[in-house]
């Protein structure tokens, strides 16, 4: 029978699937299991859970763009930012007028 080591081998040297027993460990161990009951999960779960991943984004960001900026809590270690110097300003000002 042959072990884990031996199949990574024999994947590596381009051997076809032929030598992997799925008897004994099922279809799950194939790099391209074949499209079955059992193996829906395989096919289809990554992109279902990044189409599910990606609308919670959606759903949280949608959410967050709705609240008021005063529902916002600042972070305890962080400062608020200074309000900008004199010399900023002017540099600011000067470079929109180019």
């Amino acid at each position: 029978m042959p072990n884990w080591r031996s199949t990574c081998a024999t994947r590596a040297r381009g051997c076809s699937s032929a030598g992997i027993p799925t008897a004994r460990y099922g279809d799950f161990v194939l790099y391209r299991p074949p499209l079955k009951g059992t193996t829906l999960v395989l096919w289809f779960g990554p992109g279902l859970l990044l189409i599910g991943g990606l609308f919670t984004l959606f759903l949280v960001l949608r959410r967050r763009s709705r609240l008021s900026p005063d529902q916002f809590e600042a972070d305890p270690d962080e400062e608020p930012p200074a309000a900008p110097s004199e010399t900023t300003r002017s540099t600011l000002t000067a470079s929109r007028h180019d």
